[in-house]
């Protein structure tokens, strides 16, 4: 699972910095993201430890989605790009295009909208767009299956949230 963060947040990682390195290299932290220009980050060497910092100022202008952070390490003819984290930025509290749902929740949320459009009748096509896929159905049982699904996968995050097993009940007799 790929850790977000929300545009405007701050993140540190703290990176060990491999032994059979030139004399003399240096560290560059930089973020690439879809659509973004790639940005360089405040770093701190401290012997074998890389300490890299995201302030909020640079993070608030991440444009929301997938980022790398990437480490390149420079020397006398020597240079090496290594990609050392993935993180979705998820859009600012304040932003029109926040939504606090999960993507479970969302797809759930879709994936009923198009059972009742079903079968209801108010919908003659048969194609429909959950998440990021594009899929079609021949009948209401196919549609009613993946309602099940996002439900099931809302519940293991709901209780994955809240540390319970969802294999377990738990049953209390008075």
């Amino acid at each position: 699972m790929v850790e977000a963060i929300y545009a405007g947040d701050s993140k540190c990682w703290f990176l060990s910095i491999p032994k059979n390195l030139p004399d003399g290299a240096k560290f560059e932290a930089l973020l690439r993201s879809g659509g973004s220009k790639v940005q360089t980050l405040k770093s701190k060497r401290e012997g074998s430890k890389l300490t890299v910092n995201l302030d909020p100022e640079t993070s608030k202008d991440l444009l929301p989605g997938i980022v790398v952070l990437m480490l390149r390490v420079t020397a006398t003819d020597f240079q090496k790009c290594e990609i050392v984290d993935r993180f979705t930025v998820l859009p600012a509290l304040d932003d029109d295009e926040f939504d606090c749902r999960t993507e479970a929740e969302k797809c759930l949320e879709q994936a009923e909208k198009a059972l009742a459009d079903y079968t209801n009748g108010r919908s003659k096509v048969k194609s429909y767009t959950i998440g990021t896929r594009s899929l079609t159905f021949n009948n209401a049982q196919e549609l009613f299956d993946l309602v099940n699904y996002w439900r099931k996968q809302v519940y293991f995050e709901r209780c994955h949230k809240y540390g319970v097993d969802p294999y377990k009940k738990v049953v209390k007799f008075v």
